[in-house]
C-alpha cells in the first residue's frame, strides 16, 4: 500500500490499477474508501469500486461514506438507485 503521504492522485491512480482486473465485495470496498478523506476523492473511487463489485446488490451501501448528501445523491445515481 502506498503511504498516506502520497498525493491522493497517486493514490486514486495506483488504486485504479492494482483493481483493475479484479473484483471485491462492498464491504471491503467500504473499508478502501477509508483510505480517502474527502468527498470528491471517495466519490471517484467508490464509482470506480462499484464497477467491481461481486455483489453490486450491496452497492448503495458505499453512500453511507460520504459527508454530504449531495456527494451521497450523486453516487446513487450513478449506482442506478436513486
Amino acid at each position: 500500500a502506498l503511504p498516506i503521504c502520497f498525493p491522493v492522485t497517486i493514490r486514486v491512480g495506483a488504486l485504479k490499477i492494482s483493481l483493475k482486473n479484479k473484483c471485491l465485495y462492498a464491504a471491503d470496498a467500504v473499508k478502501v474508501m477509508d483510505l480517502f478523506t474527502f468527498d470528491a476523492n471517495q466519490l471517484e473511487v467508490a464509482k470506480f469500486l462499484s464497477d467491481h463489485l461481486l455483489d453490486y446488490d450491496n452497492a448503495s451501501s458505499l453512500a453511507a461514506k460520504f459527508s454530504f448528501d449531495s456527494t451521497k445523491m450523486e453516487y446513487m445515481e450513478y449506482v442506478g438507485r436513486d
